[in-house]
């Protein structure tokens, strides 16, 4: 008889198999330690063991699920990972962690539970794995994806997230970077601390670096955030980065276009030059301006993922 309960310290070896055995989680590159999940998971000050959920039967534990409230959306949940062992209880197993994630998200005041986490969850698994900054599920996941659709979620929205070929980037390079390049100057920030508390936990296990473009006068032209792996914390490979926002300021939309190109491939040079030899951003696949923007400035698509939705209040 498989049951559902809150997760336990003693669960923690099995918390680690089932995730390194889930098969899309996206090969040996990313599996996972007991050390690293401890930090990134167990050891955030808004953990709760109430919305990590277990599946037991009488000998062995079959799967968990995480789920976590949207920052600053207290009528929303989101599933952040999900994992089961194979077999024949495997789809019992998830439908029951499923159905008891329902419950507690709804008791916790969640009048709706997603699967599968956008760029702005902030649920503290970035860079762990595929899901990395908020790809949605992924679309070659078949487990998940199957998991949703029998429970009653619907897919909501698309996601990309793409990739900068760092072993043969080239920078962007037109008339108008040119341009910009004689008339501005980047600037690199490590000690950026205006961010809300749960953002700032959620990323503590990396680095938030800021580049920022400025006219030769001091005026701000564009900034984008990058997050990188913090190396006293060995948790995500330092030679992996995420580009987590992006913005200009004070010009028209066709200049917004081109100082953001400008600021963002002056950070992945910058970044390359250090031995950063992964770079992804995730965009909704509607948003095609992003797409294009992040195509010019040197990103490939890598995958797809959906974010799911269901209505539980």
């Amino acid at each position: 008889m498989i049951s559902i309960r809150e997760f336990r310290n003693t669960d923690l070896p099995d918390f680690v198999r089932l995730w390194n055995e889930h098969p899309a989680a996206g090969g040996n590159a990313n599996r996972v330690s007991a050390a690293a999940l401890e930090v990134v998971i167990l050891g955030r000050p808004y953990f709760s063991t109430q919305q990590l959920l277990i599946a037991v039967d009488d000998q062995r534990t079959l799967g968990f699920l995480h789920w976590l409230p949207v920052p600053g959306k207290h009528a929303m949940a989101v599933v952040a990972s999900m994992a089961v062992s194979p077999g024949g209880e495997q789809d019992t197993a998830a439908a029951q962690l499923l159905n008891a994630a329902q419950e507690s998200a709804t008791a916790n005041g969640a009048q709706r539970l997603l699967m599968g986490q956008s760029p702005d969850h902030w649920t503290g698994y970035a860079g762990m794995g595929r899901h990395s900054m908020g790809g949605g599920v992924p679309d070659d996941d078949a487990d998940l994806q199957r998991w949703a659709r029998q429970g009653g979620f619907q897919a909501e929205q698309q996601l990309q997230t793409h990739v900068v070929p760092a072993y043969d980037y080239r920078p962007a390079m037109d008339r108008e970077l040119i341009a910009i390049r004689r008339s501005a100057t980047v600037d690199r920030r490590r000690d950026v601390t205006d961010q809300p508390f749960r953002i700032a936990s959620a990323m503590s296990h990396l680095e938030l670096h800021r580049f920022v473009a400025r006219q030769r006068t001091g005026a701000m032209m564009a900034e984008a955030d990058i997050l990188i792996g913090d190396p006293e914390m060995m948790v995500v490979n330092s030679g992996m980065a995420i580009l987590s926002r992006w913005q200009s300021y004070g010009v028209t939309t066709e200049q917004s276009k081109a100082v953001i190109r400008y600021v963002v491939s002056s950070a992945l040079s910058e970044l390359i030059a250090e031995r950063t030899n992964q770079i992804t951003a995730t965009v909704f696949a509607a948003d095609s301006t992003q797409i294009q923007l992040l195509g010019s400035a040197g990103f490939v698509l890598d995958h797809r993922g959906t974010v799911f939705s269901k209505n539980i209040g």
